[in-house]
């Protein structure tokens, strides 16, 4: 008997402990790309290259504070040792100290906007090199911010991202820069607690960029629809602003899932026009266009295998003239998550 009572005992001093506990965890993700211009590419070579898609490590968990209150964390970490030219071992990713509780969640530190949130698994071709910021803007991950969010009430959560005028990275000086970005969304942006999706989003300033977004998706059975439109402004190249839209496809089948994605963009704010040679400060009219094909298998539920097939083609005018650019890119891939 006495044994039986110290076995309970240990058990339940040690149950909190292991609870609290953080979950580590992370991603190795590297392709092999062809591009025909080196305008797309992650590693803008012209030709073959290997490719890191945002590998990482982390580590996150919950303190219970109370039984109505939770210090929440985590601290994630960008592995570059993939590329040899990488200077940097490490890059800066998501990491932020925060509260949870029946108020919501609030939190201090590096995270993604959420004005990038509002994304969810729309852009079927994220984080590889025929992902959406190719054309479209305000994907921003950024230091210093402080990230509001209701609780969840009949589907619907509102979120506020902030930066501190005065720790703003240098760019507090831009005209009309107020900081800040607002989210309404309804559903879930996996479409994995919910077949339906619908979010709102406007950027204040953020990392120059004064825009609106509205993304919407829906499931139905193995299909999987996503579209995005946005307008956006610069403040840091005052004669740049236009609108992007974002069409995409997946079906779902076992281990295979086959994906489709358009996207055009006016306001050249992407990254392309800046990769094609654009002199931003002159730039007076801009268009780009994406086209994209994929293919997952997945091995297991951690290992995935697959190939993307991606057009790019645009023009815009500046000082310079008129010039005219293409990209073609052939992707590999291989993907580890533990």
């Amino acid at each position: 008997m006495k044994k039986m009572a110290l076995v309970l005992l240990t058990a339940s001093v040690s149950a909190p402990a292991l609870a609290e506990s953080p979950d580590f965890y992370g991603r190795f993700w590297v392709g092999g790309t062809f591009s025909d211009s080196g305008l797309a590419g992650n590693e803008k070579v012209d030709g073959v290259s290997l490719e890191n898609y945002a590998s990482y490590i982390g580590m996150k968990g919950t303190h219970e504070i109370s039984s109505t209150l939770n210090l929440i964390y985590k601290a994630e970490a960008g592995i570059e040792s993939f590329d040899n030219s990488a200077s940097n071992v490490f890059k800066s990713r998501n990491t932020y100290i925060g509260l949870d509780g029946s108020f919501g969640e609030i939190t201090f530190g590096r995270n993604d906007t959420v004005f990038k949130k509002v994304e969810g698994g729309i852009d079927q071709f994220n984080i590889t090199s025929s992902d959406m910021n190719r054309l479209i803007a305000g994907n921003d991950r950024l230091g210093d911010t402080i990230t509001y969010r209701t609780p969840v009430l009949a589907g619907f959560q509102l979120g506020a991202t902030y930066t501190p005028e005065d720790d703003f990275g240098g760019k507090a000086e831009l005209d009309d820069a107020n900081n800040y970005a607002v989210s309404l969304v309804y559903g879930d942006g996996k479409l994995k607690k919910t077949p339906h999706y619908l979010a709102v989003a406007y950027a204040d300033g953020l990392n120059g960029l004064k825009a609106v977004r509205v993304a919407a998706g829906y499931k139905l059975g193995s299909w999987q629809f996503g579209a995005l439109y946005q307008d956006s402004e610069s403040l840091q190249y005052t004669n740049l602003d236009g609108d992007s839209w974002l069409l995409s496809a997946a079906w779902k089948h076992g281990a295979h899932k086959v994906k489709a994605q358009w996207s055009v963009d006016n306001a050249g704010l992407g990254k392309i026009t800046g990769n094609a040679g654009a002199d931003l400060d002159t730039v007076t009219d801009s268009e780009a266009y994406a086209y994209s094909l994929g293919y997952d298998y997945a091995l297991s539920k951690q290992v995935t295998v697959g190939a993307i097939a991606s057009y790019y083609d645009g023009e815009f005018t500046d000082a310079a003239g008129r010039t005219e650019f293409d990209d073609t890119l052939l992707t590999a891939h291989l993907k580890y998550l533990f």
